[in-house]
């Protein structure tokens, strides 16, 4: 059990370090249009700013909400399945950490449903996007429609490792703790893999703009 919960909160430590830096990369990013006065007209330039700069300011504001909430909730769970393994703590109380964690899968599937909903939301400026500027676009439109069908990957990815954490979360009981241990921790080092590639995908995004 000791190795098994080294090894659990090294996973977590990992988790918590990713959205911590990715909290800072993201918000770090300034949105800026010089370099597009020499791809587009000065009318297209300025509606693809208007298009980006709303995008990134939303996107940036629920996905930095999103981590903050993952990484408060997610050290809590972390917290509370360290004490439930302690073999010397007593039942009831265990029996109650343990309902708590399972407690948590409203929480988490909100969450992930956030996320989703950022990648919707993505798809949404994807196409009014395109619909609207189609012409003025010629020589970008292929660059930014391929990063909006990036970051909307990205973000469903992350919606899917938090929904799975959501699953696992409730799925936890006495009689399975080892192996719900190991479980969350495999959950969380796929949320730790989506949450990079989705970190990275929006600073690339913001990135147009400079």
């Amino acid at each position: 059990m000791k190795s098994v919960m080294t090894w659990f909160n090294r996973c977590i430590s990992i988790a918590l370090a990713t959205l911590l830096v990715l909290t800072l990369g993201v918000h770090r990013a300034e949105a800026k249009s010089a370099s597009l006065e020499d791809l587009l007209t000065s009318a297209g330039k300025n509606y693809l700013s208007s298009v980006l700069e709303g995008y990134t300011k939303s996107s940036q504001e629920t996905y930095g909400g999103a981590l903050k909430q993952a990484q408060k909730l997610i050290n809590s769970l972390a917290d509370d399945l360290e004490k439930a393994a302690d073999p010397d703590i007593k039942v009831s109380e265990r029996t109650k950490i343990l309902k708590d964690v399972n407690a948590s899968k409203t929480t988490l599937a909100d969450l992930a449903a956030s996320i989703k909903g950022l990648a919707t939301d993505t798809d949404n400026f994807d196409q009014a996007l395109q619909k609207s500027v189609e012409d003025l676009l010629s020589l970008v439109k292929g660059d930014v429609r391929t990063q909006f069908k990036q970051n909307k990957t990205a973000l469903e990815q992350i919606s899917s490792a938090i929904a799975a954490l959501s699953d696992n979360a409730a799925k936890i009981s006495e009689s399975n703790l080892t192996a719900g241990l190991e479980g969350f921790g495999d959950k969380i080092t796929a949320l730790n893999q989506a949450l990079e590639l989705g970190g990275q995908a929006l600073k690339t995004t913001a990135s147009f703009l400079k």
